[in-house]
């Protein structure tokens, strides 16, 4: 496995501190370990500064943005500020000054028992710090926030306690109606915009709650929803009767022929006879009925029935009747 690039020298250095303008052929090659000293303002901050941009990847904000330099690689590549600097990105390591500033975090002038090192350990310790502010600001708001609501429970615990006394006292409660009751009422069933009622419905209900004696009790319904039906079935069966009374009228007038035609008829039903041997005309099964209720007696009871029937639904519509004026009415 090929190992990676490190430094071979440095190229031409341009505007950068006092290295105004210096040429590759002026600089040494570098060894495994190197010793870069000189006098104050000889260059070395400047050099550290170099070597930081390497390994940050991008030039260091402490050098002039006019500032130029070259680093060539043991591999032959070559690295330039401002744009190609990517290659040793995090592989260099600069303690210097810059370092220092950056990441030990105190005060102006004042030391602390905790010191944070490097520039990430730094960034975070600045973010605890904004959020601690706005945590102790928040805390404050907590506390006026909750100030704010207790004071507003209070108030609303008041209001219930009063609006439940006035109902209390417009409806003759008592004690028995308190603020409770007021949440249970507006709780269950809920109240919508039709529940409201206006002044004159108030004063009505007002008006009858005053009022010393009960109201006066209504009828109980003495009508069966079962009888009803059975009546109309009733009703309806009768009216699917053929009547014999008009079929039959020449019949009825002539009543001691009753027998006679009786006992032919039963003798025409035995023999199965389909015309009559009297007249020798058609005897239909309709004709042969007919004559049957006639004789029988059917005739009689299915107008004593249909009597009855008129009776019971005149009894009944006056009743429904009697209900409908007893029921109170909307004003």
């Amino acid at each position: 496995m090929a190992a990676h690039p490190i430094i071979e020298k440095l190229g031409r250095i341009k505007d950068l501190g006092m290295f105004r303008d210096c040429s590759a052929s002026e600089q040494p090659r570098f060894r495994r370990y190197n010793l870069i000293y000189g006098f104050n303002g000889s260059g070395k901050t400047t050099l550290s500064r170099l070597f930081a941009s390497l390994g940050a990847g991008s030039r260091a904000a402490t050098l002039p943005e006019e500032g130029t330099f070259e680093v060539h690689l043991t591999d032959g590549s070559l690295q330039a500020c401002p744009d190609r600097l990517g290659a040793l990105s995090g592989r260099i390591l600069v303690f210097n000054t810059d370092f220092i500033e950056d990441s030990f975090y105190w005060n102006q002038g004042e030391a602390r028992p905790v010191f944070y090192i490097g520039k990430e350990q730094a960034e975070l310790a600045q973010e605890l710090a904004l959020a601690t502010e706005e945590a102790v600001a928040l805390q404050s708001r907590l506390e006026v926030a909750s100030v704010a609501a207790s004071s507003a429970e209070r108030a609303f615990a008041l209001y219930k306690r009063t609006v439940a006394r006035d109902i209390s006292e417009q409806t003759g409660l008592g004690r028995k109606y308190d603020a409770s009751n007021l949440v249970r009422d507006y709780s269950s069933p809920p109240l919508s915009g039709y529940s409201e009622l206006g002044e004159a419905e108030l004063s009505k209900s007002r008006e009858m709650l005053s009022q010393a004696a009960p109201m006066p009790k209504l009828p109980s319904i003495e009508l069966s929803p079962e009888d009803m039906r059975q009546l109309v079935l009733r009703g309806c069966h009768l009216l699917k009767v053929s009547p014999a009374e008009i079929v039959l009228a020449d019949l009825r007038e002539h009543g001691d022929m009753r027998q006679w035609v009786g006992e032919g008829l039963r003798y025409h039903d035995d023999h199965e006879l389909s015309s009559c041997l009297f007249c020798g005309n058609r005897l239909s099964n309709e004709r042969k009925r007919s004559l049957h209720e006639v004789i029988d007696g059917a005739f009689e009871a299915l107008i004593m029935n249909l009597k009855r029937s008129k009776i019971e639904v005149v009894e009944c519509s006056a009743r429904l009747r009697a209900i409908e004026l007893a029921l109170p009415r909307i004003s």
